[in-house]
């Protein structure tokens, strides 16, 4: 080394210390894109390979049609179903039985909850504007939205 120093190992404690800096610093507030959300750990069984899985499974009953027609639904209907042992949402017209992916929910079943029984289109266009959710929860639709206009 220069000067004839010799090079001492940090000791655990300063290693650590210049980790938490390094994540403190390197880590912008509110998860790795700043965004201000973090994402949950899911449980196992729970990715989206298992939901993939699951909707080929149980695409006839998944629903929870079990084989009834796709029909209109009132907003009221919706704001009824605001549990998480029944939850439905409304999305671009749309409307879906959402209890069997709650768990699924990469961003964690609270965020999901506090949104049961209402139209989730502004919030979800916000966050995953890119996700295709005909794919992803195509097979849990119940109908559409009664008297539904697309907003421009």
């Amino acid at each position: 080394w220069p000067g004839g120093a010799e090079k001492r190992a940090p000791s655990a404690a300063r290693a650590w210390r210049h980790s938490r800096t390094l994540r403190e610093t390197a880590m912008p507030k509110g998860g790795p894109t700043g965004s201000g959300r973090v994402k949950e750990g899911l449980k196992p069984g729970f990715s989206l390979m298992h939901w993939a899985k699951r909707c080929i499974d149980e695409e006839e009953t998944l629903s929870g049609r079990n084989g009834a027609p796709l029909r209109a639904i009132s907003m009221d209907e919706v704001a009824e179903h605001k549990t998480k042992d029944d939850g439905w949402v409304a999305l671009k017209g749309k409307v879906y039985n959402v209890t069997p992916y709650i768990d699924y929910h990469p961003g964690g079943v609270a965020i999901l909850e506090r949104n049961l029984g209402t139209d989730v289109t502004k919030p979800f266009m916000k966050y995953h504007s890119w996700v295709n959710f005909d794919n992803l929860i195509g097979v849990l639709e119940l109908g559409h939205v009664e008297g539904y206009v697309e907003e421009e």
